[in-house]
């Protein structure tokens, strides 16, 4: 079965998809940011709303779609494919 399409089964399933654009972001986007002074990156797997701000939960990438960090979407930055 293909990773992308678990991936969507997973996401419908717990209604992680309710909220598909934040910020100009969209699920699956690949995006860059900085954490523990590296530049990281992955791929948007949800947006979840802490009081005020908004943060992405992202994947690792499409081939492993493990969790990798919680990031505010201030701090992302989309990378053009």
């Amino acid at each position: 079965m293909n990773t992308v399409y678990e991936m969507r089964e997973y996401r419908n399933r717990h209604n992680l998809d309710i909220k598909n654009e934040c910020n100009g972001f969209f699920l699956d986007d690949h995006v860059k940011y900085i954490k523990d002074k590296k530049e990281q990156s992955g791929y948007i797997q949800c947006f979840r709303q802490f009081g005020y701000n908004w943060f992405a939960w992202i994947y690792a990438d499409k081939d492993d779609l493990s969790l990798k960090d919680c990031i505010f979407i201030g701090d992302l930055t989309k990378i053009e494919e």
